[in-house]
Formats: structure tokens, C-alpha cells, sequence
């Protein structure tokens, strides 16, 4: 397109959104060139910083020795151009170009980017607007599909409705090179860590209730999950757009929850759209993007760009200082001593290793911090033909079509590696802070119970009444009688009346008390730019309340209010529009002095002496006039500021509780409990002799009933197996709590198995293990029961079915923590110990084992056959690792069509012709578990599903010589129907990732039944040993590639058959390539003397 843009064009792009790096501006104009277009222009940081310089590359010297392997991007003149290329050579390839839409480069004038600056000045959020601006350096800008819309524009009977999620990271990192100190990466997400800190630094109001990991689990309850908790609390993660126009989310910053009002209008935006009843379009449309999330898996793919974060930014960081050739300022910072191996390692290491290190994590932060666009529009009836895939929502009985793109996939610059370690150094240190803060907080509120807020002064109406006197001055606070918990505010039966009384102290520049600042004069300084600026500042001050008057001095850029207006209340309305605003001075306009009424009373009522103060984590004046915990935290009533200072929550309750009175001594407690303890006992024995056993137990049943229902716990049992096959669930437990044992646990069972690298450890029977899950406390009790069971089946009295022990583990939490535990921390359980596993995994070899839970017993698979070691034609090899990438790659594939994610191979050839060798190739390519399955060891055919129950997902299942397995078989034991069924009946789709292998000597022995597709998919000729096969032998033993005899041995192969396993057998016997070699041909000259002297 050589169009260039000017200043007379700008008033045609209006803007959209913005993200940390680019401006997004749509087009409203009538040029048929930009209409469904959207521009995407870069930004700079406001602070100063040094002017690109358009003589030079795009790129710095590191950063072109980093993507040298992308040749455009590296010769990129500009920064817009290097983005092109990044989204069309790299991030394309690996989402898919169906979803990625690189868009084009445009030039621009310097006079069109500076009035783009001034037109969207008003528009964009006050924390963009202070830290960053419109680059005016830039010479050209992005200009690409406007994917809020459908190409050909606005259908008018037709809207289109498109929605903005920004997932952000969909896993738990697992990297070995995270700190021991900062472990709560792994359990908690950086995303809910990232908001803690953010609702500190005031750049937003409330945490978002959204989980990455609901949206990324590819469960559609925890999907829908995901986007309702992302339409309650949108922020800057979720907006939505009608034709093109946002409707609902914020333009670039922390959008509050969704309330009542919005949640109203968004219903009536969606009346053309949703068809259904008023109240119920908004859940509807949740929904609908709910079912399309999960039916594109579009996700799957977004996930595996992100997990190329192998080793986590602890680790990369190491590996980015290799690269800018600099003294690692990480390690500077810890002595040899604290150093681990594990990081000072990576500083050993090549440099190539270290370019795929950092390259990796600098691909997975673009998709961690891309977004995903959604469009839907309605379809009509009898469509056909439509080249957009459709998803149906059943609650309406409605049909949409639907394209999913993927936006902002910026290239991130290589300086940023130090900007990302940093904080997230920030972060956890700060999540790590608080959490050790809030136990500490937790022992001062309940012996050993967990307190959070909800509970406590801003707590429910069942613990706690808030009664305002005549009086401003005091506040009661009543805990009522009836509340279910007792805590120190509420001990031995007595209720605890507490005075916040607020005395008239000064305060810094001779303030007086808060309740007394009547015609208080309070100064802002705040950035005023131009008229707009100082209108725009006057309407959001001119809402408050008590004041008398305002006045703005553009030239000083302050504000002074002048009333009895609360300061917080000043200050945050002007941060609504300047993030940046602070109070320079805060005082009164008349000093009045007052005596204090309560000074005389402070003997009669436990009094707590309070006055406004700073606070300690801004500038604002601490407020008292709504009781929430700010009178118990030395920070300000705007909730902005989280962590107590000075005057914290460890000291108020502190010192309440030695105000009240003191416990009983326990010579009394002992007094009063000893009798009634003796009365107890009596009673049960004289209620065991009067009445009969059936009554005692039903008394006994009811009180445990009413016990459970009156208690404020849940134990969730988590059996070993439930006599069919092995509970996955509780192998999980197992290998997540042996991964992180608590200090309460004093009994641990270690486990090394021969040829394994590393100890197994988990927690013995009996003991007790604690975790802390998002703030839930939780208990495992790890337990067996002996259950007496008789077997059915007298011929199988040693099986497994005939043990009696039962393991279980018990998890206890209270009640109203179920559904986290249930939706939340269990699946959090298995993906942690499936990463776990992942990470220690070993290749293993399963045989039957009648003693074990499931059939099968394991060893490690030590067997060192690939495929560079296989003597096969090198076709036949290509053909079989292509089949089998292609297979583990093609899960959507096999949903789609309906089938179970299986395949079946079948070998067959003479004796020693590596049909076994190749089974283990093919374990060791794919990482699978192999399991060797012997028919003639099977007892029955509810055995063989059994066993095929207990076999896990990537696996290959063997049955070798299968033409011969039938033949010792009894007639009431495994028929052909069984082990037809067992392949792909309906027994077979239960487990995913799985593949069949049969071997046999003679295929046309064989039913026909077992070969067709679908059972056997691919057939395999293990034929006798080829030429080209002998030189990946004599490779493999004699290190050759070529010798003076091998033209000899070449005419040989062409008369003779010799197995793999022969030619193998001679080449073993030397090292001397030339004694081997001339032993070979010595062979192969007999070999074919002897077939000539058969023929004959």
C-alpha cells in the first residue's frame, strides 16, 4: 500500500486500547484502503529517554547474534519492521497463520503521530498517560485487520461481537533453578501474585478473581469458570467490543469489578445478539465463549509456545548475562556459599545452549503477554459454505460463526531480560511477605485457626455488630453472642465492648484530629497540561462532598480544596485522571480547639487512643471515619495500601488481649473436667448394659451424624484403587506430598529401585502432612483400613483382588472451602505431580505382576536401541518416525473424528530380524512406558481388561508372536473376541496416547479380523538385512563408514539372506574392522554355499 499518512489524516483514528509497548487506534474514516483496519503505533517513555536513531539497526549486536537463524528480522532497518517479520517468521509458525495476522507497515509524518498524541490524550488512562507517549521518531506505523469484525464490515442484519481475553501464563513453573526461597512460584500463579502487588502500588482497586490455570486446563467447567470470573473483575484482561465499538472493559487500565449498573447495560447491549430472557443474555454469552474457548483449543497451542520457558527467568537470566558477555550481576549478589551448582553452572555452558535459553524465554514471554481475540456473529438460516467455524449454544438453541485470532504479539527486546528478573524478584518477594505476615497475623487471631478479613472487623453480620454512638467520636464494636467461633475478643463467654475513640492530637504541620478539620485546607500537585486537563480535574473534585471552595494554579500545576471534604476522598478522585497526584500539604483553614468529652470517661471503657496519621505506604492521611481495618492498619481508609506498618495488627490485638481478663488456672479447668469426665464413662457403661447393641449403634451413628453435621470440617477420602484399577488421583497425592513434606510429618518411607537415579519419597502410613493452598489451610492424613474380602474366583486366591489392606489418604479443610479444594487444589495436585513425574520420568518396562494393584510390575527400561542403531531400509525408518510424530501430535484430530487416540503397528519377519529392537526405538523416541504383555499368563478376558485398565497414557503395548499366543490358550481362558475387544472395542478408548504393537514370524497366520485398519494400522516388513543396513551395524560396532571390502560384502547381501541379529552376531566378534570384516565374508560365502547345496 504506498500510502503515507499525514497530519489531516489523524482525525480519522480513534483510539482503542493500548498495552505496555503500542498504541492500538481504529479506523472511523471512509477510505475504502482502512475501513476494518486498526493501527498499531509503537510508544516511548515520557521520562526522557534518548530519541531513536534511524540510522541504526532495529536491533542490537546480541540481538542479531540471537535470531541469526531469522535472516529478515535481523536486517531490519526499524523497529515496525522487525516486529512484522517477528509475528510473520517466528510467532506464525509456531500458533498457526490460520490464527496470526502479521499485518502491514504504513509510513507515516511526524506531524500525524504528534496529533494522534493530542487526540487520544483524554481518552487514555492516567497510568499510561504518565509513564508513556506516542513515539513521534517513528517513520512508519502497523496497520492490520480490525479482528473485532468480520472481513466485508458491519452485516446490518448481522452484528458482530468480538471478545479481548488476555490469558495471561497457563502454568506453574517447575524450573530447577527457582530458588529455594521463592518455591511459591510453583504453587501459586504469577498472575494472582502480580495483582497482590498491584492493589499495593495503587494500580488497582480490588484483586481479580480470575485463575490462568481454569482458562488453560482444558476442562470447560473450569473454562466457563475462567470467563464469568473474568467478566465480574474485567481490569485490562477482558473487553468487549459490538461492531467494532467497546462496550464493556476498560480502554488500558484497571477496570473496577463489574456492578450492578454495568452489568445491567451490558444485558441490553447483548438484546439483538443473545436471544434470551432479560437476566439471563449476560450468563448466556459467558457461554458462548466459554464452548468456543474449549472446542478450538486454540489454548493448546498458545501453552506450548509459553512452556518453552523451560528454565524460568532464574535461570535464563544466567544464560542472558553469557550473552551480552557482562560479569552475571545475579550471582555477584550471592556468595560462593549460597551460589547453587545447579546456577553457576549455566554459566559453563555453550554458547549456542545459552542463544536457545534466552531466545525461548523471550518467545514464551510474547505469548504470555499476547491476546486472544474472539469475533461471533449469528448465522443464518441455511448457510452454507461459510469458510469460519460455527459453535452452537444450546441454552438459546443458537448457531454463530466464529474466528479466533491471536494480537500484540510484540518482539521483546533483549535489555528487558534484566527489567523481567527484577520483578519478578519484586513480586515474589512481596507475595512471600505478605503470606509470612498473615500466619503470623493468623496466631494472634485464633489458636490455630486461619483468619482472613472477611472474618474479622470488616467481618459478616453473624460475628460482628458496628453501632455508631450520637457521638462521631466512638465507635462500639460489638461481637455478638450467638457467633459460632470463639476467639481471644470473645473469651470465657464474655463479650468484649471496644472504644475507638479518636483524641484531637496534632499531627505534623499542627493538624488537629479528623473529626475536627472543618474548613480544612488540602493541596495537590497534579500534573495540569492544558484546559482539558484543568475542566477534567474540576469535574471529578466538584463530586465530593463538604466543600467550599477550589481553586487551580495551572502555573504551580496544584490544586487547593478548601472545606471539610475528606483528603482521601480528594485524592483518589484525582488520581482517577493523574495516577502520579500527590498531597503536598493537608491543614486546617481555621484552627478550632475542643475539649475532649471522652477523657473523663476513659477508666469506665477499655479505650484504644487513635489518631489520623500518615500513611506509611503513601501520602495519604489515614481516615476513621468508615471502621473497616484501617484503625487496626497504619495506612489509608482507600484500601489501596496493604501490609500494616508501625501500628499493626499483631500489636492492637496483642495488646487487647492483655487487657482481658485472664484464662482459669489449670488445678480449676482440671477440677471441673475430671468429674464430668467420670460421670461420662458411667453413663456409657450403664447405656451398654441397658440396652442392646443395635440401639447403642444407632445412637452412636446419630450422634457421629450430628457431630459432622454441627462441625465447621470435611475430610475428603482419596483411596489407592476401587478394586478395578488404580486411582490416579491418589498416585498423585502421593508424589505431590513426598515432593513437599511439611515438618509435622515425622515418618517417611524411602524407596531406590535398581538402575534408578534418584530416592522415592513418601510419607509412611499414619502420619500427618500440611499444605497451604491460596490461603486454605489443608490436612493429609496418609492411612490404611484392613477390609476382609473373599474372592469369587477360588483358582485366584493369591491375585490382588484377595488383599485385605486398603491405603487411602484422608484431606481435611473446612467446609466452606469444598469447592476450591475440589475444582482448584486437586486438579492443581495433578498437574504438579504430572510435572513432577514428567521431570524425573524414566522410560519403563511393565510386566505382569498378579501381586500388584494392578497388574503390573515395573523396572526401568535400560535398553539403549534408537533408531540411528536399527539396521532398516532408511525409508521404511523415515516413513515409521514421521507416523509416529504425527500421531502424538494429532489429539484434536482423533476427537474430532470420534475415534480413540491410538494406533496399532503390526512387525512381522523372520526370527532376529529386530522386531524388538525397533519396539524399544520407538520407546525411547517417544518417551513412552512399554508394557509387555504375555497372553499366555492371562487367565481371562476380564483379566485382559484389567490389565488394560492399568496400563497408563503414553504407553506401547506389546504382544509379541502373536501367531503363536493362541495356541497353549485353554477354551474358557482369552478368545479372539477378547483380545479384539481389548484393541478396539469399546474397553480400548479408556486412555489416551496409546499405541499396539504386534510381532509375529508369520503373517499369514494370522485372522484377518486382527489386520484390518483400525486394529493394525500400519504393517511392517522386518526383512533380512540390507546393505544399507550392514553400514548402520558396522557403524555402530566398528565406528566405519567405509572399507576396501565393502563392495565385496555389497555383492554378497544381493545373494545372500542374513538376519540383523547374524550379521550383528559376526561383527561383535573383533575389534579389528579388517578380522571382523573378513570373517563377515567368510559367512555370507558359507551362508551361500550351504542355500545352493538346499537348492541343489
Amino acid at each position: 500500500m504506498e500510502v503515507k499518512l499525514e497530519k489531516k489524516d489523524a482525525a480519522d483514528w480513534s483510539y482503542r486500547g493500548e498495552g505496555a509497548a503500542n498504541l492500538v487506534l481504529a479506523y472511523t474514516g471512509s477510505s475504502t484502503d482502512f475501513i476494518g483496519k486498526v493501527m498499531r503505533i509503537t510508544k516511548t517513555a515520557r521520562n526522557g529517554s534518548p530519541k531513536c536513531n534511524s540510522n541504526q539497526s532495529a536491533l542490537t549486536e546480541e540481538e542479531r547474534l540471537l535470531w541469526r537463524d531469522v535472516e529478515e528480522l535481523v536486517k531490519s532497518p526499524t523497529k515496525e519492521i522487525a516486529e512484522q517479520i517477528y509475528t510473520q517468521q517466528v510467532m506464525s509458525p509456531l500458533l498457526g497463520p490460520k490464527h496470526v495476522d502479521a499485518g502491514m507497515r504504513v509510513l507515516v509524518t511526524t506531524e500525524f503521530l504528534e496529533c494522534v498524541e493530542k487526540n487520544v490524550l483524554e481518552q487514555r488512562p492516567p497510568s499510561r498517560v504518565d509513564v508513556s507517549m506516542v513515539n513521534v521518531e517513528s517513520d512508519s506505523v502497523i496497520i492490520m485487520s480490525d479482528h473485532s469484525l468480520f472481513p466485508g464490515g458491519i452485516l446490518k442484519d448481522r452484528p458482530c461481537i468480538s471478545v479481548e481475553i488476555k490469558p495471561k501464563c497457563g502454568f506453574l513453573p517447575v524450573s530447577k533453578f527457582i530458588a529455594e526461597g521463592n518455591s511459591v512460584k510453583r504453587t501459586t500463579t504469577r498472575f494472582r501474585m502480580h495483582q497482590v502487588l498491584k492493589l499495593h502500588e495503587h494500580e488497582i482497586s480490588e484483586l481479580s478473581e480470575y485463575d490462568p490455570l481454569d482458562l488453560f486446563s482444558g476442562s470447560k467447567e473450569r473454562i466457563h469458570k475462567a470467563i464469568k470470573d473474568l467478566y465480574n473483575t474485567p481490569q485490562n484482561n477482558f473487553r468487549i467490543f459490538l461492531n467494532g465499538s467497546l462496550v464493556f472493559g476498560g480502554l488500558g487500565g484497571g477496570t473496577k469489578g463489574t456492578n450492578a449498573v454495568v452489568g445491567k447495560a451490558f444485558e441490553d447491549v447483548l438484546k439483538g445478539i443473545i436471544q434470551a430472557e432479560d437476566g439471563l443474555r449476560t450468563m448466556s454469552f459467558v457461554q458462548l465463549v466459554a464452548e468456543t474457548v474449549y472446542c478450538s483449543r486454540v489454548l493448546d497451542e498458545l501453552l506450548k509456545v509459553q512452556k518453552r520457558d523451560n528454565f524460568d527467568i532464574e535461570g535464563a537470566i544466567h544464560a542472558y548475562y553469557n550473552i551480552v558477555s557482562q560479569p552475571c550481576a545475579v550471582c555477584q549478589q550471592l556468595d560462593e556459599a549460597r551460589l547453587p551448582h545447579r546456577c553457576s553452572s549455566l554459566h559453563s555452558i555453550r554458547m549456542d545452549e545459552s542463544l536457545k535459553i534466552v531466545k525461548d524465554y523471550l518467545i514464551a514471554a510474547t505469548a504470555k503477554d499476547c491476546s486472544l481475540m474472539i469475533s461471533f456473529r449469528p448465522t443464518k438460516g441455511g448457510e452454507l459454505g461459510s469458510p469460519y467455524s460455527h459453535v452452537h449454544l444450546q441454552s438459546t438453541n443458537q448457531s454463530f460463526n466464529y474466528k479466533v485470532n491471536f494480537i500484540d504479539l510484540d518482539l521483546k527486546p533483549l535489555k528487558k531480560m534484566e527489567g523481567y528478573f527484577e520483578l519478578d524478584k519484586k513480586i515474589v518477594n512481596f507475595y512471600t511477605q505478605m503470606l509470612e505476615m498473615e500466619q503470623k497475623d493468623g496466631k494472634c487471631w485464633e489458636h490455630g485457626e486461619e483468619f482472613n478479613e472477611e472474618e474479622g472487623l470488616k467481618g459478616t453480620k453473624d460475628t460482628l455488630g458496628l453501632n455508631r454512638e450520637s457521638d462521631a467520636s466512638t465507635t462500639i464494636l460489638s461481637f455478638h453472642p450467638q457467633q459460632k467461633k470463639t476467639n481471644m475478643w470473645q473469651r470465657w463467654g464474655q463479650v468484649v465492648r471496644v472504644h475507638l475513640t479518636q483524641f484531637p492530637t496534632k499531627v505534623n504541620r499542627e493538624i488537629e484530629g479528623h473529626d475536627n478539620m472543618q474548613y480544612q485546607k488540602t493541596v495537590v500537585s497534579v500534573e495540569l497540561l492544558c484546559s482539558k486537563c484543568r475542566r477534567k480535574v474540576m469535574k471529578l473534585i466538584a463530586t465530593i462532598e463538604g466543600i467550599t471552595s477550589i481553586v487551580l494554579d495551572s502555573s504551580k500545576n496544584t490544586v487547593t480544596v478548601i472545606g471539610e471534604a475528606d483528603p482521601v476522598k480528594i485524592i483518589c478522585k484525582v488520581r482517577e485522571y493523574r495516577k502520579s497526584a500527590v498531597i503536598m500539604s493537608t491543614g486546617p483553614h481555621k484552627e478550632e480547639k475542643k475539649d475532649d468529652p471522652y477523657k473523663k470517661d476513659m477508666t469506665k471503657d477499655m479505650v484504644i487512643p487513635y489518631a489520623p496519621r500518615i500513611c506509611q505506604s503513601c501520602d495519604v492521611w489515614a481516615s476513621s471515619r468508615l471502621l473497616t481495618w484501617d484503625l487496626l492498619y497504619n495506612y489509608c481508609s482507600s484500601y489501596l495500601c496493604l501490609l500494616p506498618r508501625k501500628i499493626g495488627r499483631v500489636e492492637t490485638m496483642r495488646f487487647l488481649e492483655e487487657s482481658l481478663p485472664p484464662p482459669p488456672e489449670y488445678e480449676t479447668i482440671l477440677s471441673v473436667v475430671a468429674p464430668l469426665t467420670a460421670s461420662a464413662v458411667v453413663f456409657c457403661s450403664i447405656m451398654n448394659d441397658l440396652f442392646p447393641d443395635s440401639v447403642n449403634e444407632y445412637l452412636s451413628s446419630s450422634l457421629q451424624k450430628l457431630s459432622a453435621r454441627l462441625s465447621s470440617q470435611i475430610t475428603i477420602v482419596i483411596e489407592e484403587s476401587d478394586g478395578l484399577v488404580a486411582n490416579q488421583m491418589f498416585k498423585a497425592v502421593n508424589v505431590y506430598l513426598g515432593s513437599k513434606l511439611s515438618p509435622s510429618t515425622r515418618k517417611i518411607k524411602v524407596n531406590k529401585q535398581e538402575k534408578e537415579d534418584e530416592l522415592e519419597v513418601s510419607i509412611d502410613k499414619n502420619q500427618e502432612s500440611f499444605d497451604v493452598f491460596e490461603g486454605v489451610k489443608l490436612k493429609w492424613v496418609s492411612a490404611s483400613r484392613v477390609d476382609r474380602l473373599v474372592s469369587s474366583n477360588r483358582k485366584r486366591q493369591d491375585s490382588a483382588f484377595s488383599r485385605s489392606e486398603v491405603r487411602y489418604f484422608e484431606l481435611t479443610c473446612r467446609k466452606k472451602h469444598r469447592e476450591k479444594v475440589l475444582s482448584s487444589y486437586l486438579p492443581y495436585i495433578l498437574q504438579k505431580a504430572k510435572a513432577i513425574i514428567e521431570e524425573k520420568r524414566t522410560v519403563k518396562l511393565h510386566t505382569i505382576d498378579y501381586n500388584g494393584t494392578d497388574y503390573w510390575g515395573s523396572v526401568k527400561f535400560d535398553h539403549p536401541a534408537t533408531f540411528d542403531t536399527i539396521a532398516m531400509d532408511p525409508d521404511m525408518k523415515r516413513e515409521l518416525i514421521e507416523d509416529l510424530d504425527r500421531f502424538v501430535e494429532r489429539r484434536d484430530f482423533y476427537r474430532r473424528v470420534g475415534k480413540a487416540w491410538k494406533r496399532g503397528y503390526l512387525f512381522y519377519g523372520p526370527p532376529g530380524t529386530g522386531k524388538s529392537s525397533l519396539v524399544a526405538a520407538m520407546a525411547n523416541h517417544l518417551k513412552f512406558d512399554v508394557y509387555d504383555l504375555e497372553l499366555k499368563e492371562v487367565q481371562c478376558n476380564s483379566d485382559l481388561r484389567r490389565l488394560l485398565f492399568g496400563t497408563g497414557n503414553r504407553s506401547i503395548l506389546v504382544i509379541e508372536d502373536i501367531d503363536r499366543s493362541f495356541e497353549s490358550i485353554e477354551d474358557d481362558k482369552v478368545t479372539l473376541g477378547g483380545l479384539l475387544n481389548f484393541i478396539d472395542g469399546l474397553w480400548s478408548s479408556c486412555g489416551d496416547e496409546r499405541i499396539v504393537v504386534f510381532t509375529t514370524n508369520h503373517k499369514e497366520q494370522l485372522d484377518p479380523a486382527l489386520l484390518r485398519p483400525g486394529r493394525m494400522d500400519v504393517h511392517l516388513h522386518m526383512s533380512y538385512c540390507t546393505f544399507s543396513g550392514f553400514k548402520t551395524l558396522a557403524f555402530n560396532y566398528l565406528h566405519i563408514q567405509d572399507h576396501q571390502l565393502f563392495r565385496e560384502i555389497k555383492e554378497l547381501f544381493e545373494k545372500v539372506q542374513a538376519t540383523p541379529a547374524e550379521v550383528a552376531g559376526e561383527l561383535m566378534k573383533s575389534e579389528d574392522p579388517e578380522v571382523v570384516l573378513q570373517g563377515l565374508i567368510k559367512f555370507l560365502c558359507d551362508k551361500e554355499t550351504s542355500e545352493t547345496s538346499k537348492n541343489n
